[in-house]
């Protein structure tokens, strides 16, 4: 008996996985973040939005999380579901009051039990741990595409606010000028009108300031998606100039039932709902069980080798409320698709108005009011040439002029805010905003 110890010792702690402590240094670690956060990455003058997608895919925190967390799941479904352990008895038993001059015997016994799963549960729980898998995939592909659009976003947010600061820029040139020949010509102004003049333009150079500070933020919002010190960025302008046009709605629709990230996230679970019921199902029906010991009589010579086979009788306990639960939450998610199916339909139908709406108030603005407006300035510069108009009155109409370019600029950052936030529920780019992006945006989705 002493002989099977250390052959059993050894099965049982065989491939077992050993302790291994691993502490968090604070010092360490960041130390660690510093010289990522200042890497050389962060020192390019230029970036253009392709650069950018590979900056964030190395260095993008909730990306590497949502990567790790795929690989362990993955790893999880390629190891398999495992046979169920078996189970060894060892004892000994003792008799007594034998016949004759023998006191007593005590001879030792083992026992082996296996349990062999039935209808395929153990195939089955593996398909489940593969599905798992996939859904922390489809997590991953959502955190990628999330990433695109916000990093598309800031991209086109950082640009239009640029143009918008810049034409503050050429309103209070035109009022410095304004405040100017004012000033040489007193004699046809009140004091009133001047300090009025002054003032608004203290007020423009306040805001100024504002717009200042929101590209600042903006900046803010580079650093954390690529996870990079930046002080300060020249970066790839998006084509701002082009017409936009919808594609017709029923073909927008139709990519939203194909790629929307909440539809797709609840149909991989409707799917694993759908196999642990099956699994649960397939519970009613009892496993086998296999058991064989070897003993010696006590007194005897005789040595024993026993088999039996094992199955419980499913008479009070067939897995009912198992299989009951797993019913409801299949129903529920069910349920939940059809309520995201029914409220995305009505989102999308607005939100697509809405967008056209912008757009077309856009190009009217374009193709229109602003084309009239540079008429109606060219037209000034003409009578200021031939003394038909004063050069301030002219001044009044460049000014009108930049505050149009500039509601302009606002009406457009606002159009490509509500753009971006379509195309990231639809869950794909349709407007070619920097080259070959629709491209990129499949390529990030591969990687």
């Amino acid at each position: 008996m002493k002989n099977y110890i250390p052959i059993l010792t050894f099965a049982i702690t065989f491939g077992c996985t050993t302790y291994q402590e691993e502490k968090i240094d604070p010092v360490q670690f960041s130390k660690q973040i510093n010289d990522e956060l200042n890497s050389p990455i962060a020192q390019q003058e230029q970036l253009n939005f392709e650069e950018a997608l590979k900056i964030l895919a190395q260095n993008n925190k909730e990306l590497k999380i949502g990567k790790l967390n795929y690989s362990n799941s993955q790893a999880v479904a390629d190891l398999g579901t495992p046979f169920p352990n078996p189970e060894i008895t060892l004892g000994g038993a003792k008799a007594f009051n034998f016949t004759g001059k023998t006191a007593g015997s005590t001879q030792p016994f083992i026992d082996i039990a296996f349990l062999i799963p039935l209808n395929g549960r153990l195939s089955l729980n593996t398909r489940i741990n593969q599905l798992e898998a996939n859904k922390k995939l489809q997590d991953l592909i959502t955190i990628h595409r999330d990433l695109f659009f916000q990093l598309r976003n800031t991209f086109t947010e950082y640009s239009t606010q640029q143009l918008i600061q810049n034409q503050h820029k050429v309103g209070i040139s035109l009022l410095e000028k304004w405040l100017d020949i004012v000033q040489k010509n007193k004699d046809f102004y009140s004091e009133l009108e001047i300090t009025q003049l002054k003032l608004e333009l203290a007020e423009q150079q306040a805001k100024l300031f504002e717009e200042e500070t929101k590209l600042t933020k903006i900046i803010a919002k580079f650093s954390q998606l690529l996870y990079t010190q930046i002080p300060s960025i020249k970066i790839e302008p998006p084509n701002l100039n082009q017409k936009l046009n919808l594609p017709p709605f029923e073909e927008i629709w139709q990519k939203t039932l194909e790629n929307n990230r909440e539809l797709n996230s609840t149909l991989l679970d409707y799917a694993i709902a759908e196999k642990k019921l099956e699994l649960e199902i397939r519970k009613q029906y009892p496993d086998l069980k296999i058991g064989s010991g070897f003993n010696q009589e006590p007194g005897e010579d005789m040595r024993v080798l026993s088999f039996s086979l094992g199955i419980d009788l499913p008479i009070f306990d067939q897995n009912q409320v198992a299989i009951k639960e797993a019913l409801n939450h299949r129903e529920e998610i069910k349920q939940k698709y059809l309520k995201q199916l029914a409220d995305l339909q009505l989102n999308t139908k607005r939100d697509y108005e809405i967008l056209d709406q912008q757009i077309k108030q856009i190009e009217h603005f374009r193709t229109d009011v602003m084309v009239k407006m540079n008429e109606l300035v060219k037209g000034t510069e003409k009578a200021v040439q031939i003394g038909e108009l004063s050069f301030s009155r002219y001044l009044e109409f460049k000014i009108r002029a930049a505050n149009l370019e500039k509601q302009h600029l606002l009406k457009l950052k606002e159009l490509l805010e509500s753009m971006n936030h379509f195309e990231a529920k639809v869950g794909v780019p349709f407007f070619t905003l920097f080259k070959s992006d629709s491209e990129l945006f499949k390529l990030l989705i591969k990687e």
